[in-house]
C-alpha cells in the first residue's frame, strides 16, 4: 500500500496561517543572515577567472589555460555555468552584488526546506526549533561558490518529487532541472541517483503511471549529457574524490578526526548535536513499543540509504558532517 502523502498545498496539523508565515519568514531570514558576510573564500577568484575566459573566448575550456605545471593539459570545467553567472554578477560593478547573490540563494534554500518539511507534515514548533541548529551546521558553506547553486537544486529536486505526488505533471520539470545541474556542479550524479530511487524503486505515493515515471527518470539521465564535456563529466567527480593529493591536502576533505580544529567548530558541534538528538528521539519513540527507530528506518529504504550514504561520506571527509546532520533528521 502506498504511504499516505500530505497535500503540498495544506498546512501541517496545528499550524495557523500566522504561525506558518512566521515560520517561513524565519526560514528565509536565518540562512540569508548567515550568508551576509564579506567575500573571503579562496575559490571565488578562480571561478571569476574561468567565467572571464569563457566570455573572452566564446567557449568552455577543454584544456587548462591557467596553471603553470598543468598548462594545456586536459581539464573538465565542470562548474563553467556557475563561473559565467558569478562573472556576470561581478561585472555589474560592485562586489556587494556577489554577496547579494549568496544571500538570495541562501534564502531560497531556507524556503525550499520549509516547503519540504511542510509536505511531510512537520509542525511549525519543530520547524522553528530546528532552524538555528540546522543552519549552524551548514555554517560558512553559505558562500559564493557553485555548491550553493547545487544545494538549491538538491532541495528543488526533492521538492519536485514531493509536489509530483499530488501534481504528476510537475515531475517533467526534473528533466530541464537536471540539464541545468549538470552544467553548474559535479554533484548532479546525486540528483540522478535520487530521481531513479524515488521514481523507479521507492515510488510509494506517486500517481504517475510507472511507464511515465521511467520516462521522466530516463529523460533526466539523458538531459545531463547536454554539457560541453559529454559522458566524460560522469567520471570527473570520482576522479576528483579519489585523487590522493587533493584528499590529503585540502582541509575540508580530511576525515573529521584528522582535520585540525574541525571538531570544535560550530558546524561540527551543531552537526553532532543534531545527529545525537535524532538517535535519542528515535530511541524514545520506540521505547515500550515493538516499532523501534531502526525498524521504521528499514521500512523506508530511501531514507535508510540517504543516512548510510551520509555516514560513509562523513567518515571520508569532514565537510560531509553537515549532510549527516540533515539526513539524520529524516530518521527522527
Amino acid at each position: 500500500m502506498a504511504e499516505k502523502e500530505k497535500h503540498s498545498g495544506t498546512l501541517p496539523t496545528g499550524d495557523s496561517r500566522l504561525l506558518a508565515r512566521f515560520s517561513l519568514a524565519l526560514a528565509l531570514l536565518i540562512p540569508a543572515l548567515i550568508a551576509a558576510h564579506p567575500l573571503a573564500n579562496n575559490d571565488l577568484p578562480m571561478h571569476l577567472a574561468v567565467g572571464n575566459w569563457i566570455f573572452e573566448n566564446g567557449q568552455v575550456p577543454k584544456s587548462d589555460p591557467f596553471s603553470a605545471t598543468g598548462h594545456g593539459g586536459p581539464w573538465v570545467a565542470h562548474e563553467w555555468l556557475a563561473a559565467t553567472l558569478f562573472k556576470s554578477v561581478e561585472s555589474l560593478g560592485h562586489p556587494n552584488f556577489l554577496i547579494a547573490l549568496a544571500v538570495l540563494l541562501s534564502a531560497s534554500l531556507g524556503g525550499l526546506l520549509e516547503m519540504i518539511q511542510r509536505s511531510f507534515g512537520v509542525p511549525a514548533f519543530w520547524r522553528l526549533l530546528l532552524l538555528v541548529p540546522v543552519w549552524l551546521a551548514v555554517g560558512r558553506r553559505l558562500m559564493v561558490r557553485p555548491h550553493l547553486l547545487a544545494l538549491n537544486l538538491v532541495l528543488l529536486v526533492w521538492w519536485l518529487t514531493r509536489l509530483g505526488r499530488q501534481s504528476p505533471r510537475c515531475l517533467w520539470v526534473l528533466i530541464p532541472v537536471m540539464t541545468l545541474w549538470a552544467n553548474l556542479h559535479g554533484s548532479f550524479l546525486l540528483g540522478i541517483a535520487y530521481i531513479i530511487g524515488d521514481l523507479c524503486i521507492f515510488s510509494q505515493g506517486h500517481a504517475l503511471p510507472q511507464k511515465q515515471r521511467f520516462m521522466v527518470a530516463g529523460g533526466s539521465v539523458l538531459a545531463t549529457l547536454i554539457n560541453p564535456h559529454g559522458a566524460a563529466l560522469y567520471l570527473f567527480p570520482f576522479q576528483l574524490a579519489l585523487d590522493p593529493i587533493f584528499t590529503a591536502g585540502v582541509f575540508e576533505w580530511l576525515p573529521p578526526w584528522t582535520a585540525p580544529g574541525f571538531m570544535t567548530t560550530p558546524a561540527a558541534i551543531s552537526g553532532i548535536g543534531l545527529f545525537s538528538l535524532a538517535v535519542l528521539g528515535s530511541a524514545l519513540q520506540g521505547w515500550g513499543s515493538e516499532t523501534t527507530g531502526l525498524h521504521r528506518l528499514l521500512k523506508r529504504p530511501g531514507f535508510a540509504l540517504s543516512l548510510l550514504a551520509a555516514v560513509t561520506a562523513t567518515l571520508l571527509a569532514s565537510r560531509q558532517l553537515r549532510h549527516l546532520a540533515l539526513a539524520s533528521l529524516l530518521w527522527a
